[in-house]
C-alpha cells in the first residue's frame, strides 16, 4: 500500500470494556488517523467524538443553568428586601438632631436594611426592626422581652404604638436606653446613647414615635 493517510479504527468503547490502547480516559467514540510515511504506519491523530459532544452538552447545560441559578437568586433577594423594611428613611436626620441635641449625619445601616444609625458627637442614637429568629415572630420576640432578665429594668410605656416598654441596665443612669415597641405583627427598638437615664425616656420616645407612625 503507497504512503498516505490511512483513517483506522472507529467505534464505541466505554466503560470496563474499553482498551486504554483505544480511548482516551477509558470511554468515548474514537476515531483514529495514521500516516504511512516510508512503508510504516505513524499514529497521527484521535477524534473522541462523544467526549467533544458531552462537553458540548455539559456546556449548553452549564449556559442554561446559570441563568436558573441567578434568578432564584434575585428572586430571593428582592423577597428579603420586601420584608426588611429600610430603617433609615423610618427616621429622618433632622428629627434625630433635634432630639439629640446636635447635628447628625444621615443615618447608615449598621448590618442589615433593618438596622440603621446616627452617630454624632458624643450622642447617638439606632433603630433595629426585628425579623422573626430562633422560630419566633416577631410580636413572639416582643412578649418574651417584657419578661425581663437578671439585671435589666422592663418599664412600660404608653403613646408609642400598640405596646411597647423601656429597657436598660438596673442600677445604671447613663449606660444607654432601649424602647422597644410593637405595632401590628410588627418589633422594633429605638436606642440612645449619651444622657442620663431621666433625659433619655423622651428622647427615645420621640424617635420611636416617628418610625411607629411609618409602620
Amino acid at each position: 500500500m503507497p504512503d498516505g493517510v490511512l483513517d483506522y479504527g472507529e467505534g464505541d468503547v466505554k466503560g470496563r470494556e474499553a482498551s486504554p490502547r483505544n480511548t482516551i480516559g477509558g470511554f468515548g467514540h474514537y476515531e483514529d488517523e495514521l500516516v504511512k510515511v516510508n512503508g510504516q504506519w505513524f499514529f497521527t491523530k484521535r477524534l473522541v467524538e462523544a467526549i467533544l459532544w458531552t462537553r458540548r452538552v455539559n456546556m449548553r447545560r452549564m449556559i442554561l443553568t446559570v441563568p436558573i441559578i441567578a434568578g432564584l437568586l434575585l428572586s430571593c433577594s428582592v423577597q428579603s428586601r420586601a420584608a426588611d423594611a429600610v430603617a433609615c428613611t423610618m427616621i429622618t436626620q433632622a428629627h434625630v438632631s433635634e432630639a439629640l441635641g446636635i447635628s447628625v449625619p444621615a443615618g447608615t445601616a449598621i448590618s442589615r436594611p433593618g438596622t440603621c444609625q446616627w452617630m454624632g458627637k458624643g450622642r447617638f442614637a439606632t433603630l433595629t426592626i426585628t425579623l422573626p429568629r430562633g422560630g419566633k415572630s416577631p410580636v413572639e420576640q416582643f412578649n418574651a422581652g417584657k419578661k425581663g432578665l437578671a439585671g435589666i429594668t422592663i418599664e412600660p410605656v404608653s403613646g408609642v404604638g400598640d405596646d411597647a416598654y423601656y429597657v436598660y441596665y438596673s442600677g445604671t443612669t447613663r449606660a444607654g436606653l432601649g424602647l422597644v415597641v410593637k405595632k401590628g405583627s410588627n418589633e422594633f427598638e429605638v436606642r440612645v446613647y449619651g444622657f442620663d437615664l431621666d433625659k433619655a425616656k423622651p428622647v427615645a420616645k420621640t424617635l420611636a414615635q416617628e418610625a411607629a407612625g411609618k409602620i
